[in-house]
């Protein structure tokens, strides 16, 4: 988690590229063996090729399109699916080099994400365009070098493509193009918001391949459908040498094949450096393949060779295995005459390229985040600024949201608005108010508020069981007083009974055996045997399970007790954060009334979480808040201004926050207190 303020970081001035000899610069910052000069290979038939004529083959009449003469095709345009790649953040990494096609195997190089331009919320409320996304849905770890600075969970956020249906042209292409990894693009990541947005809350985003779901696995069957169809066509082209030398068949144009040498080099001239691109449009002249082609002349064998020295000296040493085994695949393929393997090193040439791309665009993403991060607050209140002005966000509710808040405050005290929008948020996110939708302000970190909800509903049921705990003890046992190791061996328990699903019906689902657990805890703690397995009484277990049944639900009076208490100790503690933030200091916790609520180790990263949200949201709309709390509804004018504040720093004050008074809990167990727990460190 990010403890560091992000205004503490400096500036770095850079230069925005936007050509493509800049991105090749950027290339250049990974590069390695990079003063080696690539020369081209005698592209001839003096190697066997995987066209030779065969024997007794059968005779084959194949028609085909004619084969478009044009030298280049416009390639960059509209992506028509935004959604090739997903940004991972530092939870739940993992570490697999890329494989030219989506499989079950296709090695992990960091992200969204499908990292995707925000779906455009319509005007009718605010609670329409703030539908949240699951977490599941996200975050690995980078293969590559760790970015130096802040750690906190990333996000994905996904849209469904609105693009036309495919071209002809388009699903003649390979599964990898400039078209898929436009969206790597060092252009593409600047101007795209919500990615920006991600990279400020987590210093391990990474692009990797998007392999998730659904769309994975048909996104990796297109691309098997695809290369079958270049095997087949393989195969046809040495059948049709076979006609060719008999007289029996016309000269067959192989449309893939050429498409599918256009799109690697004009990947390759996408990566390589402007010294070594003249080469690459030399190797791959394209009238002088497409002959090379019909009439079986091409040496891929010579051709992977001189692949292999260039990539060898523009890629990452990892990725040497990688090349070997390609070069070995094609000349496979060539001595055995098999096209299927020779398919295959094509493939792992495309694997090779997306995995390059991805190395590229990984590193920008760090060498540039200081400059993200120190931009970020400003790039925003210029993307809402347009938002608001297009009506694509509508913030009248949430004017009217914030402006009744503020209405709340007395007229005498001194508006801390920012403590106002830190309580207001926190309400919204009550486990027992999950239909209340977060402000559609907040549509950049629907995720992050979610999981804070997942957390905070966690903690209070972890207090609950703990309660009942301490009562079944205090009901076997007067006289003896529970120790924090119990509470902790219990806690432990209990979260292995939960295992690690991200949903919060499974407490309800696994009542009956958290029952019993802490059930057999308390009878063995009570009977001073706690290393004890014996069955604990039925009356007890049947105790327990109906306690739990009625106060694991969130309408139960003590479930939002609990609630309540646990939300104003974040809300406190968030408060001091800013307020520590806003004068460059370390937060000083000590300043909390002793009345208010603890939290476990296992939340008390909470509150840092949630003050960062507030911290960068509140520099992004401080002028939109102010202006609807001191402006009157009906007074309030169409037009929002998000102008730059005078400080892009927090100003929340918390000298003025009143104490908040511990509210007694409606229970029938007189004997349990939470000061008693509160003493012990986990309420």
């Amino acid at each position: 988690m990010e403890q560091q303020h992000a205004n503490s970081t400096p500036v770095h001035q850079i230069s925005t590229p936007s050509s493509a000899s800049s991105e090749n610069n950027s290339v250049g910052a990974i590069r390695r063996r990079s003063s080696t000069v690539i020369q081209p290979p005698l592209i001839t038939a003096s190697s066997p090729s995987i066209s030779k004529p065969i024997s007794n083959a059968k005779r084959t009449s194949i028609h085909l399109e004619d084969h478009d003469q044009q030298t280049r095709a416009k390639r960059v345009k509209q992506s028509l699916e935004m959604e090739e790649f997903k940004l991972d953040g530092s939870e739940n990494s993992k570490s697999q080099p890329p494989s030219a096609t989506p499989t079950s195997t296709t090695p992990v190089v960091s992200s969204p994400v499908v990292h995707d331009p925000p779906t455009q919320p319509s005007c009718s409320s605010d609670a329409e365009t703030t539908a949240p996304v699951t977490s599941k849905t996200m975050r690995a770890r980078s293969m590559s070098a760790p970015a130096v600075g802040h750690q906190l969970p990333s996000t994905v956020c996904c849209r469904k493509s609105t693009a036309a249906p495919k071209s002809k042209k388009s699903l003649n292409e390979p599964p990898v193009n400039l078209i898929t990894l436009k969206e790597l693009d060092l252009k593409e990541i600047l101007n795209n918001p919500r990615l920006r947005h991600d990279i400020y809350f987590d210093a391990a985003l990474h692009f990797r391949p998007n392999l998730d779901g659904q769309r994975g696995q048909k996104k990796k069957a297109q691309a098997d459908n695809y290369w079958e169809n270049i095997v087949r066509e393989c195969e046809s082209v040495r059948r049709n040498q076979i006609g060719l030398q008999r007289g029996v068949t016309s000269r067959l144009q192989p449309k893939r094949l050429m498409l599918l040498l256009d799109t690697m080099r004009d990947i390759l001239l996408s990566l390589v450096p402007t010294r070594d691109q003249k080469t690459v449009e030399q190797v791959f002249d394209q009238q002088l393949m497409m002959q090379q082609l019909e009439y079986g002349l091409l040496n891929f064998e010579g051709l992977a060779t001189w692949l292999a020295g260039l990539l060898k000296a523009h890629c990452a040493p990892m990725r040497d295995a990688w090349v070997d085994d390609m070069v070995s695949k094609i000349k496979d393929g060539v001595t055995r005459d098999s096209p299927r393997s020779l398919v295959d090193g094509l493939r792992s040439v495309f694997g090779i390229l997306e995995a390059m791309k991805l190395d590229v665009a990984n590193h920008q993403i760090r060498t540039l985040r200081p400059y993200l991060v120190s931009t970020a607050a400003e790039f925003e209140r210029e993307h809402f600024q347009k938002r608001i002005q297009k009506g694509t966000l509508c913030v009248s509710e949430t004017q009217d949201w914030f402006h009744q808040l503020a209405a709340q405050k007395s007229a005498t005290d001194t508006p801390d608005y920012l403590a106002i929008l830190t309580t207001g948020v926190l309400e919204r996110l009550s486990p027992s108010k999950s239909h209340i939708k977060p402000p559609a302000t907040f549509t950049f970190d629907l995720e992050r508020l979610e999981a804070i909800r997942f957390d905070i509903r966690e903690d209070v049921n972890l207090k609950t069981c703990l309660l009942l705990f301490r009562s079944l003890v205090s009901g076997l046992n007067k006289t003896l007083e529970v120790d924090k190791d119990a509470y902790t061996n219990l806690s432990t328990a209990i979260h292995a009974i939960n295992g690690d699903d991200e949903i919060s019906e499974r407490w309800q689902r696994n009542s009956s055996a958290l029952a019993l657990q802490i059930a057999q805890s308390a009878t063995a703690f009570a009977t001073g045997k706690p290393n004890s397995k014996s069955f604990p009484d039925s009356n007890v277990v049947r105790f327990a399970e109906n306690w739990l049944g009625q106060h694991l639900r969130p309408q139960s009076a003590l479930y939002q007790s609990f609630e309540q208490k646990v939300i104003e100790a974040i809300a406190l503690r968030t408060q001091v954060i800013l307020k520590a933030w806003t004068h460059h200091k370390s937060p000083n916790f000590q300043q909390i009334p002793d009345t208010v609520m603890g939290l476990p180790a296992d939340f008390a990263s909470l509150p840092q979480r949630l003050a960062k949200i507030l911290n960068l949201h509140w520099r992004v709309f401080e002028k939109l808040y102010i202006s609807a709390a001191t402006t009157p509804i009906s007074a309030r004018k169409g037009d929002v201004a998000l102008s730059t504040s005078h400080s892009d720093s927090t100003s929340s004050d918390t000298s003025d926050a009143v104490a908040i008074s511990k509210k007694k809990v409606p229970h029938n167990l007189a004997d349990v207190t939470f000061q008693h727990l509160e003493r012990k460190g986990l309420m």
